[in-house]
């Protein structure tokens, strides 16, 4: 996950094009797998989803429960619009996806949060520690519409 940020970071570095990014945490996802088979399966079954609402030209990278979109030439606020867009698509339910749980470890269990380069940060773990720090649980952003 933090390869493909990279490739991004540097591609800023070069053209001066900034990006967004949107960061999900989908807690308990590999929850209900039994093995690495139907764990890989969930995986790709979010993948498929996230592909599904995601921009032409944004990528998607996973690191365990953690996924990223990287869109390029968005800022904060269009990074907010796809988050928005990906969590309202999420709240459905789409084949090969377990069920939602309402709590995770005692986090909210499926939540998501922005960021943009060059504003929130100039290298990918700036980039996710702000997307980070922003993460809100899917209910919020419904509200917040």
């Amino acid at each position: 996950m933090l390869a493909v940020l990279e490739d991004e970071v540097h591609w800023w570095r070069a053209s001066g094009s900034g990006f967004g990014i949107v960061l999900l945490h989908i807690g308990g996802l590999f929850e209900h797998a039994s093995d690495d088979e139907n764990r890989e399966a969930s995986a790709e079954a979010m993948l498929a989803a996230l592909r599904s609402v995601a921009r032409h030209g944004d990528t998607l990278a996973r690191q365990r429960e953690d996924f990223v979109i990287v869109l390029p030439e968005a800022d904060d606020a269009g990074a907010t619009n796809v988050a928005r867009r990906v969590v309202a698509a999420l709240l459905v339910a789409h084949d090969g996806l377990p069920p939602r749980p309402r709590r995770a470890k005692g986090l909210a269990a499926w939540s998501a949060g922005v960021a943009s380069c060059p504003g929130d940060g100039s290298s990918s773990e700036a980039l996710v520690a702000r997307a980070s720090a922003t993460l809100r649980p899917f209910d919020q952003w419904m509200r917040e519409r």
